[in-house]
């Protein structure tokens, strides 16, 4: 009758301390500034805020509501890398195109 010690497999540590963990995750953009970071913001985002959980008259693309957090009361028109291919595609928003529904909205 084998033991569970017969059925550990041998491992050869010696390669053990070559692992260098999280040596394939994406480095910060230190160029970007949080919303959240820049120094004159701290009054005027709380304002913004508020005023963007009671009613989304910041919305641009007009599909937006109002969510629970400050960084979801966000329009797809206010990001530079969305709102080129809202109209690169000719949407009214980003929800409408088919990359985005495919990818984000559609079970696999």
């Amino acid at each position: 009758m084998e033991t569970l010690e017969d059925e550990i497999p041998n491992v050869d540590f010696s390669e053990a301390e070559n692992i260098r963990p999280y040596q394939f995750e994406p480095l910060a953009n230190t160029s970007e500034t949080p919303r959240s970071a820049t120094p004159d913001n701290d009054s005027s985002d709380v304002e913004d805020f508020q005023d963007r959980q009671v009613n989304t008259n910041w919305c641009e693309c007009g599909i937006c509501i109002s969510m629970a957090t400050q960084q979801e009361c966000i329009c797809c028109q206010e990001i530079a890398g969305i709102s080129a291919e809202v109209e690169a595609g000719c949407h009214q928003c980003i929800t409408e195109s088919l990359i985005f529904t495919d990818n984000f909205l559609r079970s696999k």
